[in-house]
């Protein structure tokens, strides 16, 4: 009896012990080796009612990121869906055939299932129309880039249970391009890649990115291209034997899986050649140093490149820097004042965007767009917003934000002012996919409010575009007409 007593014992205390720890051992972490995310911070104390409402469930997110114990035990059960189940417990990440790894970001991309619709791809059209004419008036070239999906290029190794569909976004964005006869607006490497596959991978095989080797035929693809509008271009020519299959048993996919190294070891292909002309072995190109600019002296090397990239197109840096006398490098999607500035600073022969194919989900920004600072003045309990993003496609100015209501809310309604050359009655509001309703809720309604731009009207020297509410039941508040005192969302200089 005494034993007994003494075993529920223990077994309570194991028991109180068991979920203790995880609590006492809370990890201060802002981000996870695992995942590579960043973990949800402490709360912060509630100042209005929407915060007071969204507490428990910030409390819940921060817990659940932090609580003792949770890194190793999202490896634990990693291992377990790989050695058992041959599958990934990393959503991000999808295991294909022989090894190798695709992010599933872009899934429903590959299956045809992603469309754009026909503004969407007007927009793509006048946003790449508008810089390549701009730039044109001042005797520089302009070649927006699209690096392919490791998918789009390896189809055959993606599992069975994922079928390949119809057009893709990039597929519909060239469609629409050459029924406008302007598909040298963008520079499609696909073709140019897979007309290249052999025993050697473009792509790296644990990583989503391409390797040197076919970072080079990309290279290749667009000296090509930029051959007949610039003279005297010397473009690197480089033969096969200067690649070579190199093992490796790391990627960011692998890295997603919880996976540093990976179990296997998998080949890629790296460059085994010797130097390159005024290339560096490390351009020290991160997200983190928003530019860096690479000089080559050679007698020969005399037109000057303004690139403005993402990571995908690491692998043909060093064949780019060994091109031009100048190269600066600017890790970002710039908007066009920010090519207009860097083109009045460095004064390029040509200018590049490179973009991945997963990217095309929004537009690139457009040739008239205001650099503007988003800001949000102070708010009444219960009602706060901001705007996060305004962009001009061609003649459409678009504005996208969030907003909160407080319970309760109907037929609050978005006013606007704005010193922007906009129609009358263009305004038409619509809540963003996936946005709650505005009836019963405390949480983000996101909205898109779209202008359509006066043709021949140039824009101001100071854009300012301001929204409040009005005429809405606001909880026990009652916005009295459109009175901009209650609160306002202000995009400006």
């Amino acid at each position: 009896m005494a034993f007994r007593r003494l075993a529920d014992v223990a077994i309570c205390l194991g028991f109180l012990v068991a979920i203790a720890v995880p609590l006492l051992l809370f990890s201060p972490a802002k981000s996870t080796g695992p995942e590579k995310r960043v973990l949800a911070p402490f709360p912060a104390m509630p100042r209005r009612g929407h915060e007071f409402y969204q507490l428990p469930g910030a409390f819940q997110a921060y817990f659940n990121d932090h609580f003792g114990f949770r890194d190793e035990l999202v490896r634990i059960n990693q291992d377990v869906q790989f050695w058992l189940f041959n599958r990934s417990a990393a959503r991000q990440v999808i295991i294909g055939k022989d090894d190798f790894l695709f992010w599933s970001v872009d899934r429903a991309n590959f299956r045809g299932e992603a469309k754009f619709d026909a503004d969407f791809l007007e927009s793509w059209y006048q946003a790449l129309k508008g810089r390549r004419d701009w730039l044109a008036q001042r005797g520089i070239a302009y070649y927006f880039v699209v690096v392919p999906n490791k998918e789009a290029i390896y189809p055959e190794k993606m599992p069975d249970s994922i079928v390949r569909g119809g057009f893709t976004r990039l597929d519909q964005l060239m469609s629409y391009l050459a029924q406008k006869g302007e598909s040298s607006l963008v520079l499609d490497l696909r073709a140019a890649l897979i007309s290249e596959k052999d025993e050697l991978p473009l792509f790296h095989i644990l990583d989503s990115h391409w390797n040197a080797y076919g970072g080079y035929f990309g290279y290749r693809a667009l000296m090509h291209r930029i051959k007949d509008d610039v003279a005297g271009l010397q473009a690197l020519d480089l033969p096969r034997r200067a690649f070579a299959a190199v093992p490796t048993r790391t990627g960011d996919l692998a890295e997603a899986m919880a996976f540093n190294p990976y179990p296997y070891a998998t080949n890629t292909a790296a460059y085994v050649g010797g130097t390159l002309p005024c290339a560096h072995t490390d351009l020290g190109v991160s997200p983190e140093i928003v530019r860096v600019v690479v000089e080559c002296g050679l007698p020969d090397r005399t037109a000057r490149a303004l690139i403005f990239h993402d990571s995908t197109i690491m692998a043909m840096l060093p064949y780019l820097a060994a091109t031009f006398a100048r190269t600066d490098l600017l890790w970002r999607q710039p908007t066009f004042n920010e090519i207009a500035h860097y083109v009045e600073e460095v004064k390029p022969t040509i200018v590049i965007e490179a973009r991945v194919e997963q990217a095309l989900q929004w537009p690139s920004g457009a040739a008239f767009a205001p650099t503007v600072v988003f800001t949000s003045s102070a708010a009444p309990e219960d009602q706060s917003g901001a705007i996060s993003g305004l962009r001009v496609d061609g003649r459409t100015v678009v504005v996208d934000g969030a907003a909160y209501w407080a319970r309760g809310a109907t037929g609050a309604k978005m006013m606007i002012d704005t010193n922007l050359p906009v129609k009358e009655g263009s305004i038409g509001l619509k809540a963003l996919p996936g946005a709650s309703a505005l009836k019963d809720r405390a949480v983000p309604w996101g909205f898109s409010v779209v202008l359509s731009l006066i043709a021949d009207q140039p824009m101001p020297k100071n854009p300012r575009l301001c929204m409040w509410t009005a005429d809405g039941e606001l909880g026990s508040n009652r916005l009295a007409g459109a009175m901009k005192s209650d609160w306002e969302f202000c995009a400006t200089n």
